[in-house]
């Protein structure tokens, strides 16, 4: 199934890494691409910049686009 990290020709796609038998894949996490369950990604694991270090988008923060630009949300700031 295209999108899941292996191709309909069972190669690895691109931003994901797989292992085991049978094989599971997930999206690699700080290399600019927003795949799989991911809500950002900066091309970092970095804390503290919006995008966390598990590719998550960080309280107080919006993030979008790939590679993921997240600035502060100053309505949530109180």
């Amino acid at each position: 199934m295209r999108g899941d990290g292996c191709s309909a020709t069972c190669t690895v796609e691109t931003g994901y890494t797989c292992g085991g038998s049978p094989s599971t894949c997930t999206a690699i996490c700080g290399d600019g691409l927003v795949l799989g369950g991911e809500g950002c990604d900066d091309g970092n694991t970095k804390r503290g910049d919006g995008c966390s270090a598990s590719c998550t988008v960080e309280t107080g923060y919006t993030c979008g686009g790939a590679p993921s630009t997240c600035t502060r949300d100053l309505r949530r700031r109180r």
